[in-house]
């Protein structure tokens, strides 16, 4: 059942209570209608997310053949229809990634796409324009810097902090590209600026834009490939600094995937890169120094001690018990699922998953809206896999919290959501990109393993502004939208305690239809107390100071 509040929409849930076997999937593939034939020599590049506002996630397939881009609509039954003849353009470029995100922050889904193999008529760079979940080719500006080389990884994030969402593409044996929104589809170069010698030629594969200092700012992360991984720092101004030498993320393997997470719900977030032979796992001290532990972790070799081709990896909760596995898709043999054992480290639990983890790319979203979490691989040939999460959960719980930004950028991307269960508080942080040419959906899931209702649920945005609730209940879907500040207050904070809380509310209904003392009440200044007053007061329910 949907209901609808100013501060969170929730979507309630059945509760498991099956006898619980291990994590499993479901193979629904030949009746899922992803059928897709533009696949190129790097396989398939997967976007995730709800273009037309219907509250289900969509998938967007791109390859490297001619007319690639097909964009699938979930019909809410676990099966989608390609929708691509009635709501995007003719000549799309062969891409290989696609997000769905809000570049001009209307609250809808833009599509930015990477071309598959630039020409040096362009950086690689096209976007498309939502309309009414109709999207039309957007224009970039002139100036925007060229390369000929294919994409091998995109990410979208505020790296500048100005509310809007950026975007960095890394070239494979070619730079790195800064493309700064400066405004609605005000789209520039800004590659030379930002520093840190991003535009060096490097041979790029994946890239994750993240905070992993703990400072509050963006960083960049990108796997290389036989050359040493790169890492730049956010001085929070939007120019970065190369820390690649100086934090330890020192490896000079085959590095393609990236997944990022906080394997040991310590605060910070680790990395996980995939490789040709031994993976590599990079370990947070809390500052963003790493150390490499992949061995002592369980994740340097795959199921069977096989050296495998390894490409998209993720790290997510798929059984609900608390802690961050991780999934690895090899392109010869088969790949691998670790299963953490709650300390950061992980055992093998391929075997019994029914999951045939053999391709280039995966990514993971809530396909059904029951609250696990459901697969999709794209293989090396042949359509997209799609694994629909069957496990029994044995009364395991779930949260689920989508975050959307007002000061900060409308999808909320760069948001840190900590969930605390008893002792335990996990943290997400809102991404778009990492894995290999496939990105999923903005919101954070959460496994709550036996407890019914999380202790607490604190947000911070990129703003810096945060938002707490207690007792929440699980097993549901939670929107939380960013405070609103007026003049450096709080708006609704009418007694300037820096909460937006019961006396806040009363102060509205005291005043309620008056027009007398509009200074107390009057949320929306128009100079009277009404309905648009107190439903603005209820959207911030709850907000405080940072």
């Amino acid at each position: 059942m949907l209901t609808r509040g100013w501060i969170v929409f929730t979507v309630g849930a059945l509760a498991v209570t099956a006898q619980a076997q291990g994590v499993r999937f479901q193979d629904i593939s030949d009746t899922s209608g992803l059928i897709y034939s533009g696949i190129g020599p790097m396989g398939t590049g997967v976007g995730i997310g709800d273009y037309d506002g219907d509250g289900w996630d969509d998938v967007v397939l791109v390859g490297a053949t001619a007319d690639s881009v097909q964009l699938y609509h979930n019909n809410g039954d676990k099966t989608f229809t390609n929708v691509r003849d009635s709501v995007l353009p003719d000549a799309l470029p062969r891409s290989s990634s696609a997000h769905l995100v809000d570049l001009d922050n209307d609250g809808d889904k833009d599509l930015v796409l990477s071309r598959w193999f630039g020409t040096f008529l362009d950086s690689g760079f096209h976007y498309l324009v939502n309309e009414g979940g109709v999207f039309v080719a957007g224009v970039n500006s002139d100036g925007m810097a060229r390369s000929g080389y294919r994409t091998g990884g995109t990410a979208v994030a505020d790296l500048d902090y100005d509310g809007d969402l950026d975007v960095v593409l890394m070239h494979f044996f070619g730079t790195g590209n800064y493309v700064r929104n400066e405004g609605i589809f005000n789209l520039v170069d800004g590659s030379t600026g930002i520093g840190a010698n991003l535009t060096a030629e490097r041979p790029h594969w994946s890239v994750v834009l993240a905070d992993f200092n703990n400072d509050g700012f963006t960083d960049i992360h990108a796997a290389i490939d036989l050359e040493v991984d790169y890492q730049a720092r956010n001085l929070g101004d939007g120019t970065f600094v190369d820390v690649s030498a100086q934090v330890g993320v020192t490896n000079d393997g085959a590095d393609m995937g990236l997944a990022v997470g906080d394997i040991e719900n310590d605060g910070d977030l680790d990395i996980y890169s995939s490789t040709i032979g031994s993976h590599n796992l990079y370990v947070n001290d809390g500052v963003g120094n790493f150390t490499m532990e992949a061995g002592e972790r369980g994740v340097e070799r795959g199921e069977g001690r096989i050296i495998g081709f390894g490409w998209g990896c993720e790290f997510h909760d798929w059984d609900h018990d608390g802690d961050l596995d991780l999934a690895m898709v090899t392109q010869s043999g088969h790949g691998s699922l670790y299963m953490n054992d709650g300390t950061g480290h992980f055992t093998f639990g391929t075997r019994g998953s029914r999951l045939r983890l053999t391709g280039l790319g995966l990514i993971s979203f809530d396909m059904d809206h029951d609250g696990d979490l459901d697969i999709i691989v794209t293989p090396t040939e042949g359509p997209p896999l799609l694994y629909e999460n069957i496990t029994d959960f044995q009364g395991r719980s779930w949260l689920i919290v989508d975050t959307k930004g007002v000061t900060s950028n409308r999808d909320g991307i760069g948001t840190r959501v900590y969930v605390t269960v008893g002792p335990t508080t996990m943290m997400r942080e809102s991404q778009s990109g990492g894995s290999f040419h496939c990105t999923g959906p903005l919101y954070a899931h959460f496994g709550l393993g036996e407890h019914a209702i999380a202790d607490q649920v604190r947000i911070r945005w990129p703003s810096g502004l945060t938002r707490t609730m207690t007792n929440v209940a699980a097993n549901r879907y939670l929107t939380v939208f960013e405070p609103l500040v007026r003049d450096g207050n709080l708006i609704g904070d009418f007694d300037l305690d820096c909460d937006v809380d019961l006396d806040d509310l009363s102060a509205v209904l005291t005043q309620f239809g008056s027009t007398l003392n509009p200074s107390t009440g009057d949320s929306d200044l128009d100079g009277d107390v009404d309905l648009q007053d107190l439903a603005l007061l209820l959207s911030q329910f709850g907000a405080g100071c940072p």
